[in-house]
């Protein structure tokens, strides 16, 4: 394979992984957001039908642990595995560039056009 279709199909492969990595963040939260609904709605709840604070707090306890547990896979993923496909994407000649819907993130030209000649 020419270095220059490698390159391309690379650079092809990098901005499909960009895109699920993104739809999977955005997924993540809206996740915690909706977590955060559930937190909030928990103790109000309580209160409203006036039940003890001791009365379901196993329940608590799990969705709290479920929230950690969306907080753990939000920073994996956005952090950490952002963070080792850059130094993969610098070893294999793929440029640093930024994609997906959300409005701060915005793909560079360079790497647009040479997706598009692909």
């Amino acid at each position: 394979m020419p270095i220059s279709q490698l390159r391309r199909e690379r650079i092809k492969s990098a901005v499909d992984i960009a895109h699920h990595i993104n739809d999977t963040e955005a997924a993540i939260d809206v996740a915690l957001e909706m977590m955060g609904g559930l937190i909030q709605a928990i103790p109000a709840a309580r209160r409203s039908c006036k039940v003890s604070a001791a009365e379901g707090q196993e329940a608590i306890d799990a969705v709290l642990e479920a929230a950690l547990g969306l907080n753990q896979a939000r920073r994996k993923l956005g952090v950490d595995a952002h963070g080792a496909f850059l130094v993969t994407s610098g070893r294999i000649g793929v440029p640093e560039t930024s994609f997906g819907s959300f409005p701060e993130k915005s793909a560079s030209t360079e790497t647009v056009e040479l997706v598009k000649a692909a």
